[in-house]
């Protein structure tokens, strides 16, 4: 159910609405200008202060999609997010939360097999908005 949900948004950001920022990115993901670019990361808003994201290689790759959230000025990986390997095969998918990959990640090699699933200690997205309620 969840990946219905994450696809339905997906296609939403896809049909008919606009995008709301493109940014040129780097190998390490940070911004960069469009002759030293990597990557280019697409954001359309689907609701306020929600934003479905895909970041594709110079070719047309898709390296990730997922969703981010505008909280108190600041873009956060809040939501799943699902990266592919170079052959369009997925590699991992699972949830942020605040930027930080929490609970289990289920990640597959680059011909589609399963491997072991990750986990992210959910107690560390929740020392980050601990930090962030007290700023």
């Amino acid at each position: 159910m969840k990946y219905l949900v994450f696809s339905f948004m997906m296609l939403l950001g896809a049909v008919g609405v606009e995008a709301q920022d493109v940014a040129y990115l780097n190998g390490q993901l940070q911004e960069v200008k469009k002759r030293e670019a990597e990557f280019i990361r697409e954001l359309t808003e689907f609701a306020p202060d929600k934003f479905s994201a895909r970041v594709v290689d110079m070719k047309g790759k898709v390296k990730f999609e997922g969703i981010y959230n505008m909280i108190e000025g600041k873009m956060y990986e809040q939501g799943e997010f699902i990266f592919y390997h170079p052959n369009g095969k997925i590699e991992s998918r699972g949830f942020y939360e605040y930027g930080v990959k929490t609970g289990t990640w289920e990640r597959y090699d680059a011909v589609g097999n399963k491997k072991a699933d990750k986990y992210y200690n959910p107690e560390s997205a929740a020392l980050i908005r601990s930090a962030m309620k007290k700023q």
